[in-house]
């Protein structure tokens, strides 16, 4: 439940301990135009002594965040995809990464029942049917064609403490968790929880911007490994899989996350020849486009660590039994 105070203990792991640090709230540079009066103007941080996580610990009420939010999407409409979009979309670098990491660690059964929290419009299921057949349900702030077309059903704008849905096989989150009101997190994770079915999955991806040491809105936390840990085990789920990718610090790109002249002249060759030729010759020849999948999901597979030049932290937890 969202208090109109401030934060005296970890929003993650919840220690006590916590100390505020000379940076303060930066402005992510890629797409946003920041107004001189925004939400997350001169706010300070605070880190955790315990899981050195960092976080916003000044009170953020949900109605500036969603405003500041509608303000940045007010433009933006879901647009429609052509075929040759809604085909691509299963190739998606990041969301393919996400489902092969999935695929890899646990077990994908056909007809379990997925919910991602903050789909955006290409989601992870185009990506994670090319690894089993699932029912799909998302929060999002639009309505995709794309996720329709894969049989998705969206349930609203924001999944929250009050939000009800059961019976979820997997819940898959990539890169909203750093988005979330710090006030907010705790009662997440126990909807997350009870959404679960005994035996179900979370998979959780952020960006590992404490390594990077880069803190800017319009992210309010920042999590450590050992803050993602605390944070699912103390609600009693078990942690599955951890993956860490590296750190590249070089010089941002804009629009990149982090930065693509890390990555070989050879990987990003071949990133382009999938991105342009596997959707056209996909939808046309049947063996070329199930050849091609297997060739993009060892590709990805053995470059899973910066599939954009992003680093990050990819966690899945596990509801016991």
């Amino acid at each position: 439940m969202n208090t109109n105070t401030d934060l005296t203990k970890c929003p993650i792991c919840g220690h006590e301990h916590t100390e505020i640090i000379e940076d303060t709230l930066g402005e992510q540079p890629f797409f946003i135009e920041w107004k001189d009066d925004h939400v997350f103007k001169n706010r300070r941080l605070s880190k955790c002594q315990k899981c050195e996580s960092v976080f916003v610990p000044e009170f953020l009420s949900n109605e500036d965040l969603s405003s500041f939010y509608a303000d940045i999407y007010k433009n933006y409409h879901a647009p429609k995809h052509s075929p040759h979009d809604i085909f691509h979309s299963k190739y998606h670098p990041r969301y393919l990464s996400q489902a092969n990491a999935i695929n890899k660690s646990i077990n994908l059964e056909d007809g379990m029942r997925c919910l991602e929290i903050g789909a955006n419009v290409t989601s992870i299921s185009p990506a994670l049917s090319n690894f089993v057949k699932h029912d799909f349900f998302y929060y999002d702030q639009y309505d995709s064609d794309i996720i329709a077309n894969y049989g998705g059903e969206r349930l609203g704008e924001y999944f929250t403490s009050d939000s009800t849905i059961n019976d979820i096989d997997l819940i898959v989150s990539s890169h909203v968790f750093e988005h979330i009101n710090p006030s907010e997190l705790q009662g997440t994770i126990e909807a997350i929880t009870k959404s679960l079915k005994p035996g179900g999955h979370v998979f959780i991806e952020v960006p590992n911007d404490v390594d990077r040491g880069i803190f800017d809105a319009p992210h309010t936390l920042f999590y450590s490994i050992k803050g993602l840990s605390d944070l699912f085990e103390n609600k009693g789920l078990e942690m599955v899989m951890c993956h860490k990718s590296p750190v590249i610090k070089t010089k941002n790109i804009p629009g990149s996350g982090s930065n693509n002249n890390s990555k070989k002249l050879s990987t990003r060759l071949k990133e382009i020849l999938f991105n342009i030729f596997l959707p056209i010759l996909g939808n046309n020849n049947i063996f070329i486009r199930n050849y091609s999948k297997i060739r993009l999901n060892k590709f990805i597979s053995n470059h899973n660590c910066l599939y954009d030049g992003r680093s990050y932290l990819r966690v899945i937890f596990k509801k016991p039994l």
